[in-house]
């Protein structure tokens, strides 16, 4: 009978393991989906302030942001922002016991914390960036369109998406550098491991 998941993580090296590996898989992953679908966003903003309504915000109505993908990034970051949560969970199952493991955690626990931080800020600043863009139909008539009111409007929502793209960007960075840092744990893991064969 094969170990079940649940048995890997009960070990420290499979606990660190798990960590890493989902780090850079499943979370490292929706926080990029996350990027590029604001990336897209914002490049159609910056058309919009050029004075064009993209095909991406054109005739959407409410669900402009919905129109590039089923997920708005801000209810992806929240999904990796529950997903940091579950895998900071699972870190503090290795016990450190030596003084090179204990500096590596203390580095991993730090880009953790660095790493919410950002993800939080970024599902905050998508979030605005997603509202501003859902006025894209009462801003895009006649009347308005090119007034001081569409000048102020498109700055606003080019500056929120700048915003988001920027943190999303850095979050993705802070999640490298926890990875990094379970890594060190795993690999001093190892060789306390190897040492005591």
């Amino acid at each position: 009978m094969e170990p079940s998941w649940k048995d890997l993580t009960s070990t420290p090296t499979g606990a660190l393991l798990t960590v890493a590996s989902d780090i850079n898989g499943e979370l490292s992953g929706s926080v990029h989906s996350a990027h590029g679908m604001l990336s897209l966003l914002a490049d159609a903003t910056r058309a919009l302030r050029a004075g064009t309504i993209p095909a991406e915000l054109r005739d959407f109505g409410d669900d402009v942001v919905l129109a590039l993908d089923a997920r708005e990034p801000s209810a992806v970051l929240t999904g990796a922002i529950m997903e940091l949560l579950r895998l900071s969970g699972l870190h503090t199952r290795a016990h450190p016991f030596t003084e090179a493991w204990k500096e590596h955690r203390r580095h991993a626990v730090d880009h953790t914390r660095d790493a919410m931080k950002k993800l939080q800020s970024a599902a905050s600043m998508a979030r605005k960036f997603e509202i501003a863009l859902r006025r894209v139909p009462q801003m895009t008539v006649a009347p308005v369109l090119f007034s001081p009111t569409w000048t102020a409007w498109t700055s606003l929502v080019l500056c929120l998406a700048n915003d988001a793209v920027v943190t999303t960007e850095l979050a993705l960075h802070a999640l490298r550098r926890m990875r990094d840092a379970v890594v060190l744990e795993l690999q001093e893991v190892s060789r306390i491991a190897n040492r005591n064969r």
